[in-house]
């Protein structure tokens, strides 16, 4: 059965990154075709993705990840000439962090997963690709938080497809410096999650949402991006014992009937 995806080509994918404003390099362009070429190798033996072809895997996963990019370069974290320190976390397989690593290399990339199957393919994968400055760390996010070397100091953080969002906010917050931003890939219509989040976002020490929707190439699917700014500091007491966010989310609703 054809679908949308099937008529996306590596050359239509290297036309998007130039319309972006991100023009990859040849070493880039191999770089992106190994990745899936051991993405689909991979796949084979264990379940990575359950997006098999070339072509969407270009437009499903490389595309999608990457319109984070324009949302990233506009937060108030990023400074011309700064080294930027991003974590990805439950990268799963390394969406979106080690497509945004390929496409902007000057950035300090750390990508953390719960599952050792998916940090070995993302070892393996940094090691063909020679991919520079990329931490790949097998923990939880919860216990990750407490090492004082990870805690608040990114200035950016991403996830993709792996909680909704009062879980994602209280993962994600722990990492994020003051003045850095949260960046949670989301559907069509984030409205629910973003009103249950209003009250562990104050309470994680975040001021702000912005939302920017968008439309894959070829009506291939429409997402949002929910951007969250940090102004304080979070409490220590963040993250709780691993599991007890999605045990107990800290939703808006339950602490505005109290």
């Amino acid at each position: 059965m054809n679908s949308s995806s099937e008529t996306f080509s590596l050359d239509d994918f290297i036309a998007y990154c130039y319309q972006r404003g991100f023009s990859l390099t040849d070493k880039q362009i191999d770089q992106f075709v190994r990745y899936a070429f051991l993405l689909q190798e991979w796949n084979e033996r264990m379940n990575l993705t359950a997006i098999t072809s070339l072509e969407g895997i270009l437009l499903k996963h490389f595309v999608d990840c990457l319109e984070l990019i324009p949302v990233i370069r506009h937060s108030s974290a990023w400074i011309e000439g700064r080294t930027l320190r991003m974590l990805d976390f439950g990268t799963g397989a390394g969406f979106p962090g080690l497509v945004l690593k390929l496409v902007m290399p000057e950035v300090e990339m750390t990508l953390c997963d719960s599952l050792r199957k998916r940090t070995d393919f993302l070892t393996t994968v940094v090691k063909q690709l020679d991919v520079s400055n990329v931490t790949i760390l097998h923990t939880r996010a919860e216990e990750l938080a407490k090492d004082r070397a990870y805690r608040e100091r990114f200035s950016h953080v991403v996830a993709r497809a792996v909680a909704r969002m009062p879980v994602l906010i209280e993962w994600a917050g722990p990492f994020v410096e003051i003045g850095g931003s949260f960046h949670a890939m989301k559907g069509p219509d984030p409205k629910n999650e973003m009103e249950e989040s209003l009250y562990v976002a104050k309470k994680l020490g975040f001021s702000q949402f912005v939302v920017t929707p968008y439309v894959l190439p070829l009506q291939a699917g429409d997402h949002t991006i929910i951007s969250l700014y940090k102004d304080r500091p979070t409490p220590k007491v963040f993250p709780r014992k691993p599991g007890e966010a999605q045990r107990s989310p800290l939703l808006t609703r339950n602490h505005e009937s109290k």
